[in-house]
């Protein structure tokens, strides 16, 4: 009976939790630059300084100021999901992100980040076979990590055939397969056109190969310098030192940074 009665409490805790998740409605506020709240700059050091509960607090404060800071419910809910333990929260903050900036860079990511997060909901409870909409995500999840398998198999076996059997180049026709006149070769270049073609060649070649085109990123709405280097995969302190000059906690809309190239 008590059995019973537990997996009951936690049929109802789970159930209350999805149905808090799926209710949650984007306010009515306009987003502010999150720059200007000083609980969201508070967070950004605490996080520095990997005291994350105290981030947690502080990202918190900023979004009872600023419900509609994507950045806050951004960083809040990574720090719900990779050091407090508490994917319920992260999937409602990430969720809260994408309802206010859903044409952003990373909502693949994030939407990957929210199933795992339920995953791991489903495995706390123990109960994810009752409910029916966590279990049609449980077998889709199934069917996608077989059909994966199916097709990286079919990739190892086509590889393997390919090393066993290299296509054959088909020889070149020569002039008498074509009926055409045998080539004349052409003489050198004389000695002065040659040296300028040499010279030509060394100034060009190096611009067009040694030289790659560098990245830039123009500042949007919401932007900052935490963001950027997640986006990018940097570290904040690589995009400040190629954009020397600019002010991290005042990003101006429209300003192109420049990216550095990752190692």
């Amino acid at each position: 009976m008590q059995q019973r009665m537990a997996k009951g409490n936690l049929f109802v805790g789970l159930v209350a939790v999805l149905a808090a998740l799926s209710s949650c409605t984007p306010h009515g506020d306009q987003p502010q630059l999150p720059e200007a709240d000083a609980d969201f700059r508070r967070g950004q050091g605490l996080v520095s300084k990997m005291d994350y509960s105290g981030a947690i607090r502080s990202f918190n404060k900023a979004l009872l100021t600023n419900p509609n800071s994507a950045p806050a419910h951004l960083e809040v809910a990574y720090l719900y999901m990779d050091h407090a333990s508490n994917p319920a929260a992260a999937v409602h903050h990430f969720n809260r992100y994408l309802e206010i900036d859903p044409e952003n860079d990373q909502s693949k990511v994030i939407r990957q980040h929210m199933d795992n997060c339920k995953m791991e909901l489903a495995k706390q409870f123990l109960i994810a076979p009752v409910i029916p909409t966590v279990q049609r995500e449980l077998d889709g999840l199934k069917d996608e990590i077989k059909r994966l398998q199916t097709e990286n198999a079919e990739l190892k076996s086509e590889i393997r055939r390919f090393k066993d059997f290299p296509p054959q180049l088909e020889p070149m026709p020569t002039d008498e397969d074509t009926g055409l006149p045998p080539l004349v070769p052409l003489s050198p270049p004389s000695p002065p056109l040659q040296a300028r073609i040499e010279t030509e060649q060394s100034s060009f070649i190096p611009a067009a190969l040694g030289n790659p085109a560098p990245r830039y990123h123009e500042v949007r709405n919401g932007d900052y310098p935490a963001k950027l280097a997640r986006v990018y995969g940097l570290k904040v302190n690589e995009i400040l030192s190629a954009n020397p000059g600019i002010n991290p906690r005042n990003l101006k809309i429209g300003t192109r940074l420049r990216i550095p190239e990752t190692n």
